[in-house]
């Protein structure tokens, strides 16, 4: 490779040809990153903060983005860095550009980091320290012919507050503030708010594609049957509800005659605190 290869954080006015470039590498439609990817590339917002970037002869030939997040568990909070798009120009790949990349942010990050996040291809990611670090089961849950106390209201982009108000409630968490709703609704989920007699007890994140209870946050745990088995009986299907095997405060609360099945997260993880590792469980929504 011939020229001068420049590895450096992008600046403010990179951040159009930013978003050209990951569409372009990854060869994706148009609009597809400010779809799935709202975090970082929603409509109004300049996230050039949150990328690095590597110039060619001053072309820019790869991307490297990022997000900061701190993790709260249990009145400890750890810092963990998420790893979003990486990509390179197909004309330049196999040329080391991704390892100088990760070379680049790992040098800018590990003095500030607990724990990095990553999805993707395995194989792809090993050479740089990562592993995965959970499982999921997913529990299949009946309707019921029981009298529900409960009623769900699909959630707006209007009740964002409430929301984030609700899940901070939690012991154990991932910073949330704003662009939550969008997060959730990224992959077509659809929040719901859950209300008993009338008053608000907290939300669950449903995907009506695959009936998957992806994400639940309520006021008391011990509900979790009697709330997964009304939410069946109000859409009237019979739904799953996915959980981490790490997360073994909400499983205990869950009827051990339910049916599951275990199958692996493709997010990988690069632990820096071994603390985190005992007590870390894996978001959908990080990025």
């Amino acid at each position: 490779m011939n020229g001068h290869l420049k590895i450096e954080y992008a600046k403010e006015d990179d951040f159009n040809l930013i978003k050209e470039k990951v569409t372009s590498f990854f060869n994706l439609p148009e609009g597809h990153f400010e779809k799935y990817v709202p975090v970082l590339y929603k409509k109004g917002i300049n996230t050039y903060k949150n990328h690095i970037i590597a110039k060619f002869n001053n072309e820019v030939v790869g991307v490297f983005a990022f997000v900061r997040r701190l993790i709260n568990i249990n009145n400890n909070t750890f810092n963990m860095t998420v790893v979003g798009s990486i990509c390179v120009d197909p004309r330049y790949r196999k040329q080391g550009i991704m390892t100088k990349m990760w070379v680049f942010f790992f040098k800018e990050f590990d003095s500030m980091t607990d724990c990095y996040v990553l999805s993707g291809d395995y194989s792809r990611y090993i050479n740089y320290g990562f592993h995965p670090q959970d499982s999921l089961k997913m529990y299949f849950v009946e309707t019921s012919d029981k009298d529900s106390n409960f009623t769900f209201i699909p959630a707006t982009a209007n009740d964002e507050l409430a929301l984030i108000e609700i899940y901070n409630n939690k012991e154990s968490k991932v910073d949330r503030n704003y662009g939550m709703y969008d997060a959730l609704c990224m992959w077509g989920i659809v929040p719901y708010i859950i209300k008993k007699d009338g008053m608000t007890i907290g939300y669950l994140a449903f995907d009506h594609r695959f009936k998957v209870i992806e994400e639940i946050a309520i006021s008391d745990d011990t509900l979790l049957n009697e709330i997964s088995e009304s939410f069946a009986t109000f859409i009237n299907e019979d739904v799953y509800f996915k959980i981490s095997i790490l997360n073994k405060e909400q499983e205990k609360f869950f009827l051990k005659d339910y049916k599951y099945e275990l199958y692996q997260e493709r997010t990988l993880y690069k632990i820096i605190n071994q603390k985190i590792k005992k007590i870390y469980y894996p978001r959908n929504d990080l990025i």
